[in-house]
């Protein structure tokens, strides 16, 4: 089970680092021990397994002392943005809520000062209870791009199972610095590290005080949402030079050619991966190595991925189709939901468009749902969202399709500039075979969700004031 992954560890280097911000360090024999204290101060407060407890507090080093400790207890968790923090945890079934902000009546308040009060009380190496490894040990959010909560529940086994694949497929990690969060599905990056006995570094999320950081860090493994990736790309020194040894993996969207091409630049190599909640990481490749922007990577030894028509007919190599993933990591469905159509017969659909190659490269071309329909002709956002991004002065953009006062889907983009735009250029670019005439709507950024994923249905609001609609 993973809360043995860091008391391991702890009694072969005892005097390694596990956690550090640069400037304070806390080595592996006093992390083991805050993790048994803090899961003494849990047992002394009623918190016990195997009921789901949720945890939502911003710091990110005290959410991962929180989730060990209640492993070490045998109490499954499932980790919350604050914002949301109350009405998911009723969303999930959790029986008891620990955060550090009292607005939302968490029946257990982990502030800094309950860590403090638990590592100073003297506490014993507690015995976890014994689990069955195929039940409940954690449950992640997944929303996809549909803005609908879905709670994926993970056994024990399947966790375990994760974290060994991300020990296959990773190398250089560890010294992790992880600007996603254990909410947001970086835990099994977290615990793999721990199980190699590196170091997980925790900077500030500010961009600047980050680009600043980076040299006293020195990480060697980086996980980031393409949002956070441009922020802090953006606020590095302009003579700044990749660190050495650097692996960044980007998570959570879709990132452009253009940010992988700025972050290899600028930061280190950067590892492209296909992954969800519900399938964990089906794919992994070298950004140098690929090609165009469609190329998501090598399909991983423990995934098996098909692309199928709409009848589940198996399509061949090269053929765009629907994409469905099984494998040992594949979850069974979603808490709370008897059947879902995105599981089937063993099958896990992520509701993307791609295709495959006979020698294992997924193609990823969009998303089933953004298909956009202009009179029978059939686009994804991607065939006008590519040839846009190449027009100079175009720093971001979003295509989207909007019903026009008849009812009939017209072809909109959101563009924003980050320079001066030669409109012939955009024009040449939008000469698409069969697309209608495109309106455009110049704004000052695209709306994202955390993880960097655009929000069209925001972008369909505006464009619905910009027409007077």
């Amino acid at each position: 089970m993973f809360d043995r992954l860091v008391r391991f560890s702890a009694r072969m280097s005892p005097l390694a680092v596990a956690v550090s911000n640069g400037a304070e360090h806390i080595l592996y024999r006093d992390f083991d021990r805050i993790i048994d204290q803090a899961a003494a101060a849990l047992d002394r407060a009623g918190v016990e397994g195997p009921e789901l407890v949720a945890v939502s507090t911003p710091d990110a080093y005290r959410h991962l002392v929180l989730i060990l400790a209640c492993a070490r207890r045998g109490v499954p968790t499932v980790s919350l943005i604050p914002q949301t923090a109350r009405p998911m945890a009723a969303f999930t079934g959790a029986v008891k809520l620990l955060s550090d902000d009292p607005a939302h009546a968490p029946d257990l308040l982990v502030d800094a000062a309950w860590l403090a009060d638990a590592i100073a009380t003297p506490a014993h190496m507690l015995e976890t209870p014994k689990r069955d490894p195929e039940a409940l040990g954690r449950v992640q959010l997944s929303s996809g791009s549909t803005g609908e909560p879905k709670a994926v529940g993970m056994s024990w086994a399947l966790m375990d199972r994760r974290i060994e694949h991300t020990w296959t497929r990773n190398f250089g990690y560890e010294r992790l610095l992880s600007l996603i969060g254990p909410e947001s599905g970086a835990l099994p990056l977290f615990l793999w590290c721990w199980a190699r006995g590196g170091c997980v570094l925790f900077g500030a999320p500010d961009p600047q005080f980050l680009a600043r950081s980076l040299t006293v860090l020195q990480p060697t493994g980086m996980l980031a949402a393409p949002a956070q990736l441009a922020a802090l790309l953006d606020a590095l020194p302009e003579d700044a030079t990749p660190l050495p040894g650097l692996q960044i993996a980007i998570g959570g969207a879709h990132a452009a050619p253009r940010l992988r091409d700025r972050a290899a630049l600028r930061l280190g190599t950067v590892n492209v991966t296909y992954a969800s909640t519900e399938a964990g990481v089906c794919t992994n490749g070298f950004a140098a190595s690929l090609g165009n922007g469609s190329q998501v990577g090598w399909i991983t030894p423990w995934s098996e991925i098909e692309v199928v028509d709409e009848h589940d007919n198996g399509l061949p190599h090269g053929a765009s189709g629907r994409v469905r993933v099984r494998g040992s990591d594949v979850a069974t469905g979603y808490l709370g939901v008897e059947s879902d159509h995105r599981f089937k017969d063993g099958w896990f659909y992520p509701g993307d468009i791609g295709s495959t190659t006979p020698n294992g490269m997924l193609h990823i071309e969009g998303r089933e749902d953004e298909v956009m329909n202009f009179g029978g002709q059939k686009f994804l956002p991607g065939a006008l969202e590519g040839p846009v991004l190449e027009v100079a002065g175009v720093g971001a953009v979003a295509a989207f399709a909007l019903e026009d006062d008849d009812g009939i889907a017209q072809p909109w983009l959101a563009i924003v500039r980050n320079g001066e735009i030669e409109q012939a250029h955009l024009g040449k670019a939008l000469a698409i075979p069969e697309l209608p005439p495109v309106r455009i709507a110049y704004i000052d950024a695209l709306p994202l969700t955390p993880l960097g994923k655009v929000q069209r249905e925001r972008l369909k609001d505006a464009a619905r004031q910009i027409a007077g609609r």
